[in-house]
């Protein structure tokens, strides 16, 4: 009598999920540094130069300086889950750049203004709702939207990495 031995097949969505606890892991303390490092040296350049800085004590400096870091960790999320999407390491890099620097820049300048509460709701525009010190008036969402906005898209692209895998290694 033979019988066969059924290997465990991992479950999927658990590895995105490991996956994705580990990229946040190296990039939030990363960004952190980096962003705190940029803040520092800019304002050594500015104020050795006489012009004006802002201070951390001042009024939203500290918070979009934390919501940099939260726009950098998205963007590196999103990054891995249209990369499990797509997997390929070029296009992947291609849309996440195209998608994030290029199309809002082209799609703001050639559609009609009445398109501009469309394009607010695009990653780099619902991050400027809280990376930025002085809001930029209607043209941004509030900072809990534009932060509800940014989730959802990661989110989005998580959940369809996880779909889609699960359905590929059937």
């Amino acid at each position: 009598m033979i019988t066969a031995t059924v290997a465990a097949v991992p479950r999927r969505w658990q590895v995105v999920v490991a996956k994705t606890a580990a990229l946040a892991f190296v990039v939030v303390p990363t960004a952190l540094v980096a962003v705190m490092g940029s803040y520092a040296a800019g304002t050594a350049i500015l104020s050795a130069n006489d012009a004006a800085t802002v201070s951390l004590t001042d009024d939203g400096v500290l918070t979009s300086l934390l919501g940099m870091v939260g726009y950098i960790t998205a963007i590196a999320l999103l990054g891995l889950g249209l990369g499990i999407l797509l997997r390929n390491v070029a296009g992947t890099i291609g849309v996440v750049v195209g998608g994030i620097m290029i199309l809002p820049n082209i799609a703001g300048a050639l559609l009609p203004d009445s398109w501009d509460t469309v394009l607010r709701f695009l990653p780099s525009s619902a991050a400027a709702a809280f990376t930025e010190v002085a809001a930029a008036g209607s043209s941004t969402l509030s900072g809990g939207a534009g932060t509800a906005v940014l989730s959802a898209w990661v989110v989005a692209a998580l959940l369809a990495a996880i779909v889609t895998m699960h359905r590929r290694d059937v």
